[in-house]
C-alpha cells in the first residue's frame, strides 16, 4: 500500500479503530524493529492516542490543529505538519518553516488520526 493510500485509509477511519490506524502508521514509519515502540504501545494501551500520533511526528517538524462541526460528519480535525529550520546569522539564531503553501495535512474524525495521516504523507517526502 503507498503512503496516500494508508493516509487516505486512516482518514476514512472511525474514531473506534484509531489504535489500528495508529499500529498502521507506526509501521509505515518507523518499520517493525524501533528502540522507541516500546513507548509508541505504552500509550496505544493507555489510550493516549494523541499522544501516541505526536510521537510519529518527524524530527525538525512542527504540527498544528484545528477542527470544526461538520453536519454531517461530527467533528473533523484538520492537522498539519511544517518543517522547520533552524539558521544562524551573525549572533542571531533564526528558527522558521516552510511557507503557508508548503504543508503536509490530514482530516480526520479524530486530532490523533488527522496527524497520523499527516505523518504518513510526510514520509518518504526525503525531508522526514
Amino acid at each position: 500500500m503507498t503512503n496516500e493510500a494508508l493516509a487516505a485509509k486512516i482518514e476514512a477511519a472511525p474514531a473506534e479503530q484509531q489504535r489500528e490506524m495508529l499500529e498502521l502508521a507506526f509501521i509505515a514509519i518507523h518499520g517493525l524493529a524501533l528502540e522507541d515502540s516500546d513507548r509508541f504501545f505504552d500509550l496505544l494501551n493507555a489510550k493516549a492516542y494523541e499522544s501516541a500520533a505526536i510521537t510519529l511526528v518527524p524530527e525538525g517538524w512542527v504540527r498544528g490543529f484545528e477542527e470544526w462541526p461538520h453536519p454531517d460528519k461530527g467533528p473533523i480535525t484538520r492537522a498539519w505538519l511544517k518543517e522547520t529550520s533552524i539558521s544562524r546569522i551573525g549572533g542571531d539564531t533564526i528558527w522558521g518553516h516552510s511557507s503557508d503553501d508548503q504543508h503536509i495535512e490530514g482530516k480526520a474524525s479524530t486530532p490523533a488520526l488527522a496527524l497520523a495521516a499527516a505523518c504518513v504523507r510526510a514520509k518518504g517526502t526525503g525531508h522526514e
